[in-house]
């Protein structure tokens, strides 16, 4: 009997002895986890810098990316998510996209109007710097009123500083000085289409340049809506061809980088020449390696917009 009661005794503390070390165990899984979960910002900020300590960014449009490479300058490293000839309305981010921009310390994009699958994004890093500049009839393409790519370059910088402070004074003399060329942009172009021989923009293809319409007095037309595929009106074909005829407008205007079977139609049935205009959504495949730049692309429209306007 004496002998069974010390086997008990024996087995009670032995399992009381194994139940404390699991307990104990079960603390320490449980703090380390913990821990792991409270470095994570760490681990995320470590991610959004390079080697050489720069900015991870990335963007969405080529207007957002080449004000955001400027603004960011040796502070950043700066990539388009948007692959070269891609039309920006039918984009959609693969998984591996996706998880980069997430990983990036900052996500540019213009506004959930245009690329909508941003606004599902589940991430703090996004800025819309687009957001609330549209018109009253939700036009996306607010850059192409330059005092309005001045005001998305002042966001873009903006949310450099919050990040970065320790830079705030670089951010703000890139952003600056750029704000500077885009007001000089506006003023040739004001100019440069102030005493034109014909002031009807029409755009053979969808309404894309509305605001640089509206900012430089052309009266404006195009043949689709906001987005390329949308819906063509037949009877305001045939209208226009009309007008054209008897108007004797010898050009009208396609957007680079989408065909442009509507302006074939507007050709043959009006008689009329095409020009091209870049709405600078995106570059094609060869354009970065002869160093495009926004600027360029804008100063290449006014060429254009002189040549078929026949601006003195």
């Amino acid at each position: 009997m004496a002998i069974e009661i010390g086997k008990n005794k024996t087995k009670r503390r032995l399992f009381w002895f194994l139940a404390f070390v699991f307990l104990i165990l079960l603390i320490l899984f449980a703090y380390l986890f913990f821990l792991k979960k409270t470095n994570s910002p760490v681990a995320e900020i470590t991610v959004a810098r390079d080697a050489s300590g720069r900015l991870v960014v990335t963007t969405a449009s080529f207007p957002v990316f080449e004000f955001a490479r400027v603004v960011g300058g040796d502070q950043a490293v700066v990539s388009l998510v948007l692959p070269p000839s891609v039309e920006l309305h039918s984009f959609r981010p693969t998984a591996e996209t996706l998880a980069a921009i997430k990983q990036s310390a900052l996500f540019f994009y213009t506004s959930d109007i245009l690329e909508p699958w941003a606004s599902e994004l589940k991430t703090v890093n996004k800025v819309a710097v687009g957001a609330g500049l549209e018109s009253s009839d939700n036009d996306p393409h607010v850059w192409l009123d330059f005092s309005l790519a001045s005001k998305m370059v002042e966001r873009i910088k903006d949310a450099y500083q919050e990040l970065d402070p320790a830079f705030a004074a670089n951010y703000e003399t890139r952003a600056v000085a750029y704000q500077k060329e885009l007001e000089e942009l506006d003023q040739e172009f004001a100019a440069g289409l102030s005493d034109c021989h014909w002031r009807d923009l029409v755009i053979a293809g969808h309404d894309t340049f509305a605001y640089l319409a509206r900012r430089y007095n052309l009266n404006y037309q195009a043949l689709q809506g906001f987005v390329p595929d949308d819906s063509v009106n037949a009877e305001l074909i045939l209208t226009l061809s009309n007008q054209l005829k008897t108007s004797g407008q010898p050009y009208i205007f396609f957007e680079e980088l989408i065909m442009p079977y509507l302006g074939s139609l507007m050709r043959r049935g009006a008689g009329v020449e095409l020009l091209a205009l870049n709405a600078a959504h995106n570059v094609g495949r060869f354009d970065p390696i002869s160093g495009v730049t926004f600027l360029s692309l804008m100063h290449n429209n006014l060429q254009s917009l002189r040549m078929g306007l026949d601006c003195r």
